[in-house]
Formats: C-alpha cells, structure tokens, sequence
C-alpha cells in the first residue's frame, strides 16, 4: 500500500480569521469567492471527481480543520482521504496551509 502526504501553503488577501471563517461557518460561499471552485467540482482538464466529505475535528483556537473524504471515485482510488486546513497570520493577509 501507498501512504503519503502532500502540503502546500500561500498568503491570501483576506486576513486569517476571514479566510478560517469561511472553511469554518460558510462553507455555502466558496462558490462565490473563488472562480475556481463550484460546488466541488475540479476544473483545468481533470476529470470529474465524486465523494462525499465531512469535517472530522475543528480547533478553533489554532484555526485548523481536518476534512474527510470519503465514497464515490475517492474510494474507488484511496483507502482513506484527509485534508487539514491551517489558517495563520502572515504579513500581507491569511498564510494558508493546506495538507
């Protein structure tokens, strides 16, 4: 079997606690702020990907959310799928820290 982890980070334009807010209480809006996302929909000539996804733990204090996904093509490829959120202050806005 295969395991491994991926991570990558940017600075965004809105601040840490904006950026976290959105992942944490308006995850409805993510269509609307990035044009990159709709619904759950991966674009740039990849083929269309289903799964469902839940939110496994949430730590405010630190602005971390650990993510699941799970059933659909996702299953199909992966044993299991987690992905954690890490929203920091950085100097010009959000340093975000997907994994």
């Amino acid at each position: 079997a295969l395991c491994g982890k991926v991570s990558t980070a940017y600075e965004g334009e809105a601040t840490a606690a904006k950026f976290y807010n959105v992942f944490r209480k308006q995850l409805q809006f993510i269509p609307n702020i990035s044009s990159e996302v709709q619904g759950a929909r991966l674009l740039e000539d990849e083929e269309e990907q289903s799964a469902k996804g839940k939110i496994e733990t949430i730590d405010d204090e630190n602005k971390v959310i650990t993510f699941s996904l799970f059933d659909g093509d996702v299953s199909e490829n992966y044993k299991s799928f987690k992905g954690t959120l890490q929203v920091m202050d950085g100097e010009y806005g959000g340093l975000v820290r997907w994994s």
